[in-house]
């Protein structure tokens, strides 16, 4: 009898645990723009499960990879019924408005093409950061090579809006003032020179520098090498800036250069010279 009662007693007990384990509700917090039923369908948990560590922990995961959300939070709450799980959210702002500031040279239509954020999204800081690497390296094809881009982001914190700032010094274009080749051993620093559209600046050449120009040169430095034989060349280039001007340097490892031998043709008896 004793044995009966203290078996009875201890799934008793455990009939208590998981009913104490027992989700019996979902609550959602923080959200103003992602409906709950977005929500809900992005996430695996449900009131009358069991409580599972693994499956909130996927969920939160869930939730961020939307990309709505900076921030995804569970509270795991017990109350004599079961467990209430609550998902605390914080949205990211919703972008209302792009200015841009300082942009003379090139134009501002070109620049928001670049910078490919519209209005009405969630803000992302990685994607503005991004954004802003292309309109620095859009200057930079454009010959102004100390170009400076920052940003500001304005939020109003009742209604969750962002206010996005492109903030431009152009710093006027940039001149070559030296190009250094480096490597070239077949061929001369002049006739690498000739092959380049990039020029040193000098009495009336502008000698401009521009990041595509420079690109461009690389590629007419590596066929004029392979063209000569050296199929394995590589090149590359950097630049430096100093009191204002661009010293280009272009790096070449020529490799090994290949000839074609004499080549005898066998066996043509129908073909005549």
């Amino acid at each position: 009898m004793k044995r009966t009662i203290i078996a009875i007693f201890f799934i008793f007990l455990s009939l208590l645990c998981l009913a104490e384990e027992k989700i019996v509700k979902i609550e959602i917090e923080g959200n103003k723009i992602i409906s709950n039923a977005t929500i809900i369908s992005n996430i695996k948990v449900r009131a009358n499960q069991s409580y599972n560590e693994n499956i909130i922990n996927e969920d939160i995961k869930s939730l961020m990879s939307l990309g709505y959300f900076d921030n995804v939070e569970v509270e795991k709450i017990s109350t004599p019924q079961g467990i209430v799980v609550r998902f605390k959210l914080k949205e990211k702002p919703i972008l209302k408005k792009i200015t841009i500031k300082g942009a003379r040279r090139i134009n501002r239509k070109r620049i928001r093409e670049v910078i490919g954020l519209k209005e009405g999204i969630f803000l992302d800081e990685v994607e503005v950061k991004d954004a802003l690497l292309a309109v620095k390296d859009l200057y930079q094809k454009k010959g102004f090579a100390e170009a400076k881009v920052t940003y500001e982001i304005d939020i109003k914190k009742d209604t969750n809006e962002a206010h996005l700032k492109v903030i431009i010094d152009e710093k006027g274009v940039v001149k070559v003032k030296k190009i250094i080749i480096k490597g070239n051993e077949t061929f001369s620093t002049k006739r690498i020179k000739k092959l380049m559209k990039i020029k040193e600046a000098w009495l009336f050449r502008k000698g401009i520098f521009k990041k595509e120009v420079l690109e461009d040169d690389i590629e007419r430095i590596k066929d004029f090498y392979r063209k000569q034989g050296f199929s394995d060349v590589e090149v590359g280039s950097s630049w430096d800036t100093l009191d204002g001007k661009i010293f280009v340097t272009i790096k070449i490892k020529e490799g090994k250069r290949y000839y074609i031998g004499k080549v005898n043709i066998e066996g043509n008896r129908e073909v005549s010279d």
